[in-house]
């Protein structure tokens, strides 16, 4: 089903019809958008009291960037300091699988609208429960190596995928 939000009656649509009806509601447009279209949560959840508010965005929703669109490579890879990581000394940076840090975030915001306050359900309320791509991608970076993120020490060193540290590549780098 493909509703254009910007005509009055496919509001009526998706407000009166989807919302409604939902559990969850997922929205990952950037906020200035969401705003036009009457999709923050203070507008939805009054179609809808019960309905969990999935909201996913670029950059969260404070800071200079919080308006801005959010991109896979860019929000998730590149401002996390992840795509950093995936690069051997003196190359550059390997590019990613697409959309893997999409992934990666629709994941965590699963996880977050799975785990609402459970008073919440069960007194008939909603919630709104948010991540964004950044976010997730720092999670990841620091889950690498949590007790160097805690004594805000640097990460992993450039790696050479001549000489592999683990065996396994080594094996590997011989036959490609």
């Amino acid at each position: 089903m493909a509703l254009d939000l910007k005509s009055p009656s496919a509001q009526t649509s998706f407000s009166k019809k989807l919302v409604k009806w939902a559990d969850v509601l997922i929205v990952n447009t950037p906020h200035p958008a969401r705003a036009r279209l009457k999709l923050e949560y203070q507008d939805v959840v009054r179609w809808n009291p019960r309905l969990i508010y999935a909201d996913i965005s670029g950059f969260g929703d404070k800071g200079p960037d919080a308006n801005l669109p959010g991109f896979d490579i860019t929000s998730y890879w590149a401002r996390s300091g992840l795509l950093s990581m995936t690069r051997d000394a003196g190359a550059p940076p390997t590019w990613p699988v697409a959309g893997s840090g999409d992934n990666a975030t629709a994941v965590g915001a699963l996880f977050r609208d799975r785990h609402c306050p459970i008073s919440s359900r069960a007194h008939g309320r909603g919630a709104h429960v948010t991540t964004s791509l950044l976010a997730e991608g720092v999670w990841v970076r620091q889950r690498l190596d949590p007790g160097r993120a805690v004594r805000c020490e640097k990460f992993f060193g450039l790696h050479d995928r001549k000489n592999p540290a683990n065996a396994a590549m080594k094996r590997l780098s011989r036959q490609g």
